[in-house]
């Protein structure tokens, strides 16, 4: 930066801070590196180019902060952004407390997934302190948009869910049910996944009716945001700027071009509060490396790929097409999770009595505070051990931890790392006494609230 060119400013104008012209910098430095390059070679220069009101030293700054090139200090415009932005995560927060959820095995639980993806992931862990949704709902079947970089590889659009008398009734006790058997942390939840939700021509009614029974409306996010304008602006209006100040509506961004229809056909002020996601080829951001991403990685050499999930949901899945709830955990993306997320059980349901009797009976299978001898247990397979005497060293993606654990706790551990046990099958293989029977549990316990055992069912399930 020519530094001879541009001076820091004493005291910033009030009319140069300006929000809604630094989330357009933001979202042109992020869609495609050589404008970053540009904005860095000649500040002033880009800043006329796109008509964006900032000042120059201190746009440049706060780029250089956003982008972590730079530690945070006391500058306008990232102070202005963090008074934006951080009353959506004090809000988010304090729906998903521990206050929030009707079991506190389901919040335990969902704990001690996070920590286990913390071993599993290093890449995982710098976004663990975000929150994640309890429960979501697909309201289609498949996608009609089939992104080339879609972390969930989903299959083609085949079935939408209409909203027919029948059906707005069947929602609105799933959602009563969701709100009683969850708690209102299910209200941070989405009413999509693997799905576009505009595909659903009256998605808008579902999201009236989730608004009537959690007070707010769930956050859509929409690769169709430049095909129907109408029908975005209509969503906005039914948002309302105290929902849309609430980061309800996300664009997904595919294409430069797609982007300049989005500035042609919405005003800055219109935008000011919709998030634009650059997930085109070009943009500075990473791909998660999960899905369909994965076969385009080698076609992308210059891209970052993150051996992250990008799956926010810890909890049940619940598609209204197909009538099934699933509970699913992010894992990293690999060979074996190449959706970055694990399937851990899945049931069919065909009325609203029965959606509430699997969530129940998922909760108190595989949630319990308590591990025993009836629970079938596995090792995280993210994790891996290494043993010297009575000190068992446990390795996650650069992290490790030392306990100390007898030899019979050790070679339980062993066995449970090479395949699913019923752990009273185990004791009576080994013939413990009972002394050691608890003294084995115990340490188990303690892995497990570690988030490194893990449940997959109980012997009568």
């Amino acid at each position: 930066m020519n530094k001879s060119v541009i001076n820091q400013p004493s005291n910033l104008n009030k009319k140069k801070l300006n929000w809604i012209d630094f989330k357009r910098l933001i979202e042109l430095i992020s869609v495609d590196l050589k404008n970053y390059k540009l904005f860095e070679k000649n500040p002033e220069k880009f800043l006329v180019e796109f008509a964006l009101n900032l000042e120059p030293y201190s746009a440049k700054e706060a780029v250089d902060i956003y982008l972590k090139k730079k530690k945070a200090v006391d500058n306008p415009y990232i102070m202005q952004a963090y008074k934006i932005i951080q009353p959506i995560y004090d809000d988010l927060f304090k729906r998903v407390d521990i206050s929030n959820f009707t079991f506190l095995k389901f919040q335990k639980w969902i704990q001690r997934k996070k920590k286990a993806l913390a071993w599993e992931s290093k890449e995982a862990r710098k976004i663990l302190s975000h929150f994640n949704a309890p429960v979501m709902f697909e309201l289609n079947q498949g996608c009609s948009s089939q992104c080339d970089f879609c972390c969930l590889n989903t299959h083609p659009l085949t079935k939408i869910y209409p909203y027919t008398k029948e059906n707005k009734k069947f929602w609105l006790e799933i959602l009563k049910i969701t709100k009683e058997e969850i708690g209102n942390a299910a209200s941070v939840g989405a009413c999509y996944f693997a799905t576009e939700p505009l595909d659903n021509f009256d998605y808008e009614k579902f999201i009236a009716d989730f608004y009537q029974v959690f007070y707010t409306f769930p956050q859509t996010t929409t690769v169709k945001g430049a095909t129907n304008i109408k029908r975005i602006k209509q969503l906005m209006n039914q948002l309302g700027l105290e929902e849309l100040q609430k980061a309800k509506l996300r664009f997904s961004i595919v294409s430069q071009e797609q982007l300049k229809l989005i500035y042609q056909n919405y005003t800055k002020k219109e935008l000011a509060y919709v998030e634009l996601l650059m997930n085109n080829k070009e943009s500075i951001h990473p791909y998660s490396d999960s899905g369909r991403a994965r076969n385009i990685h080698k076609k992308r050499g210059k891209k970052n790929f993150e051996a992250a999930p990008s799956v926010c949901l810890i909890g049940f899945l619940v598609n209204l097409c197909s009538k099934t709830i699933s509970l699913i955990t992010p894992r990293k993306p690999s060979n074996n999770y190449p959706l970055g997320m694990e399937i851990i059980s899945s049931k069919k349901f065909l009325t609203p009595k029965e959606y509430r009797h699997i969530i129940r009976k998922t909760i108190n299978i595989f949630m319990p505070f308590k591990i025993n001898k009836n629970h079938k247990l596995r090792f995280h397979s993210g994790i891996s051990i290494q043993s010297k005497g009575n000190i068992v060293t446990f390795l996650g993606e650069n992290i490790k931890r030392s306990l100390s654990l007898s030899a019979e706790s050790q070679t339980v551990l062993k066995k449970l790392q090479k395949e699913v046990c019923l752990i009273k099958n185990i004791f009576k293989e080994k013939k413990y006494s009972n002394f050691l029977r608890k003294s084995i549990l115990n340490r188990l316990q303690h892995l497990y609230d570690l988030g490194f055992l893990e449940i997959l069912e109980r012997e009568e399930y």
